[in-house]
């Protein structure tokens, strides 16, 4: 659990605005954090914290799919939620991933680095390296360590989710 709800709403109003006020806006709003900037002006921010995660940014099978596919199917929450209901990713005390959850429902993943901080993809902006709870309030006060199955693929997994949606 978290008790920080005051700085992570202050986040999540972060997350509102343009992408390109975020890193203002973190620095004039939000004091205190260990929180750290990783994408610059420039980068690409057209992908999300799934894409992100599971490596699925640039891969281009992955953009090809898209192009063929509804406006709704697409590498989000609701892929995690079948990645985990079908066993391509595992419950594990020292898995690489961390899945947020609110009231039970995914929110957000990220990924754990060496010196065990997170780094992850926050909505429409920036890539950030961050304490496991230094997220926006609507991720949820609960998270699980996940890590892919020893046969995971990223596209076959994608592709079969298209199948049953």
């Amino acid at each position: 659990m978290n008790s920080n709800r005051d700085f992570r709403q202050t986040l999540h109003e972060i997350t509102l605005s343009h992408p390109s006020a975020h890193p203002r806006l973190m620095h004039e709003r939000a004091a205190n954090h260990s929180i750290r900037l990783l994408s610059v002006e420039g980068d690409d921010l057209r992908y999300n914290c799934v894409m992100f995660a599971l490596d699925g940014v640039g891969n281009q099978q992955y953009l090809d799919l898209l192009y063929q596919l509804p406006n709704d199917v697409h590498a989000d929450t609701r892929f995690l939620k079948y990645l985990i209901e079908q066993g391509h990713l595992i419950l594990s005390p020292d898995g690489n991933l961390i899945i947020y959850f609110a009231n039970e429902h995914i929110t957000h993943i990220g990924k754990i680095n060496a010196v065990e901080r997170i780094v992850s993809k926050w909505g429409r902006g920036h890539l950030y390296e961050h304490a496991i709870f230094e997220v926006p309030i609507e991720y949820g006060d609960n998270s699980h360590r996940y890590e892919p199955a020893k046969n995971f693929d990223f596209i076959q997994s994608f592709k079969e989710y298209i199948k049953q949606n």
